[in-house]
């Protein structure tokens, strides 16, 4: 019980780091990007996204592929749970629901960035989390 719980802690907070750092990455491809992102208005917010070109958004969905895979991958290592499938679908959901909650605090971006997004955590973490088991327990 323990070991799950940690697993799970542990692995949306590693997939949050790396996804921050991507976002922090790919938001610097911008002509103008904004020196204090979370002081601007709304507003300001929603102006800036479009402005930013499409190696920022691919920087950053990098960034989530690679968070969501690895977040799949530690929940494998630490829980030591090769052949259930809950745990990683618990950590995608969690990451969905931070999602959600990233996209609605900085709205403007694209629609297909935002899709693509939500879409890819379940999945990835499905396949960090097949992948460590074949590694770890062949």
């Amino acid at each position: 019980m323990h070991r799950r719980f940690l697993a799970v802690v542990a692995a949306v907070t590693l997939a949050t780091c790396i996804i921050s750092l991507a976002i922090i990455i790919g938001t610097d491809w911008a002509p103008h990007p904004p020196k204090n992102l979370e002081y601007l208005s709304r507003d300001e917010i929603r102006a800036f996204f479009p402005t930013m070109p499409l190696g920022g958004y691919l920087t950053s969905l990098s960034g989530i592929i690679l968070g969501a895979f690895a977040a799949g991958w530690i929940t494998a290592k630490i829980s030591k749970e090769m052949r259930s499938f809950l745990l990683p679908i618990l950590v995608g959901v969690l990451l969905i629901i931070g999602g959600v909650g990233y996209f609605l605090a900085l709205p403007g971006q694209p629609v297909w960035f935002i899709w693509v997004t939500l879409i890819s955590f379940i999945p990835i973490s499905l396949l960090g989390h097949r992948t460590a088991s074949i590694y770890l327990h062949p």
